[in-house]
């Protein structure tokens, strides 16, 4: 069990699309918030970039270039993380998780400092769990 929550959490190494940040897979519900509309999906992986989630193809979806707010719910806690971005990527969704499915991702833009540090204490949370070690300020 110990050993599957860490696979869970591995980076997901991707070094010759030109990433800037090393992402993490993790589980998680997300939200996206556009126009009037509220869609709920399912996080895939997560970076102090940007995020990568899949939401059902049949309802309403942010298309290219759309200004999002994001709503995560990573440690099951209850407590919401919202933060802006941009979609940057609208593609169907791998047959592993379904062919009904989409998959989106956003780049977040211009995080205040408050929500840097937020998303920062999110990703170091990420990376103690895949290494299994206490993370000292």
């Amino acid at each position: 069990m110990a050993e599957e929550m860490i696979k869970k959490t591995d980076p997901v190494d991707i070094k010759s699309e030109g990433r800037n940040f090393k992402r993490f897979a993790e589980k998680g519900d997300i939200v996206l918030k556009f126009h009037t509309h509220v869609v709920g999906g399912k996080l895939i992986n997560i970076s102090t970039g940007g995020i990568l989630g899949v939401f059902d193809s049949s309802g309403p979806l942010p298309e290219m270039s759309r200004n999002v707010v994001i709503g995560l719910e990573i440690d099951g806690k209850g407590k919401t993380f919202e933060i802006e971005g941009t979609v940057i990527r609208v593609q169907p969704a791998s047959i592993a998780v379904s062919q009904e499915n989409i998959e989106i991702a956003v780049k977040f833009i211009d995080p205040t400092p408050e929500k840097k540090h937020e998303l920062r204490n999110i990703v170091h949370s990420l990376m103690r769990k895949t290494r299994g070690i206490s993370y000292r300020r």
